[in-house]
């Protein structure tokens, strides 16, 4: 089991929900709790969060076809951004990832573990991704 330190954490509502948030490290899951203690939030509301990851990144390193020579390592983020024990719909998540350096090539997948179902993905300095309706 590998832990991911996630430091920094900062929740805004440009809707104006209350945005107060607490960090809980439960094992390998992290868990954010947003909003007020002190009242229900109504409505669709917008959050914005943002954090840093620390060793998120895997190194992979993989044989050439028929195992002639070495394939060039490169680094992979695999990373469930919304987590799945949500008890309302989301009805849109948006994500941007900054890296030391830009990606090149990018996947998205939505819905349950190990699904195939796609969503929206650009590779960049800053890579983006969303889905609609989780």
């Amino acid at each position: 089991m590998r832990v991911y330190p996630v430091s920094d954490v900062e929740v805004s509502s440009p809707t104006g929900a209350p945005a107060e948030v607490s960090v809980e490290q439960t094992g390998s899951i992290t868990h954010l709790r947003i909003g007020s203690p002190d009242r229900t939030v109504q409505g669709t509301q917008t959050y914005v969060i943002a954090y840093t990851v620390r060793g998120a990144f895997n190194r992979i390193t993989e044989p050439a076809p028929g195992g002639t020579s070495p394939v060039a390592p490169y680094d992979e983020l695999y990373w469930n951004i919304t987590g799945s024990q949500w008890e309302v719909p989301i009805e849109r998540a948006q994500v941007t990832v900054t890296a030391p350096r830009a990606a090149s090539t990018v996947s998205c997948f939505r819905g349950e573990q190990g699904s195939t179902d796609t969503c929206d993905a650009t590779a960049g300095a800053t890579s983006s991704f969303s889905a609609v309706d989780l």
